[in-house]
């Protein structure tokens, strides 16, 4: 099996890259220019969705299969 990853504070090394290396400030504001804001919360479908995985167990637990059969347990 690999081992895990481990990024540690990625959001302060990122800060600390932006901060002190012009190049890689240059590169967040292309990155930035590049993002697309997409308002989730204007679908009702994606809300539902998200809603309803919001509990655990989720409320329909056929989509989680593996979860539902340790619950038969």
């Amino acid at each position: 099996m690999a081992e895990a990853l481990r990024l540690g504070n990625s959001s302060g090394t990122g800060a600390s890259l932006v901060l002190t290396d012009i190049n890689k400030a240059q590169e967040l504001e292309e990155i930035a220019r590049r993002v697309t804001y997409l308002e989730m919360n204007n679908s009702l479908q994606f809300m539902a969705h998200f809603t309803a995985g919001l509990f655990f167990p989720h409320t329909d637990l056929d989509l989680f299969p593996t979860v539902k059969a340790r619950l038969k347990h």
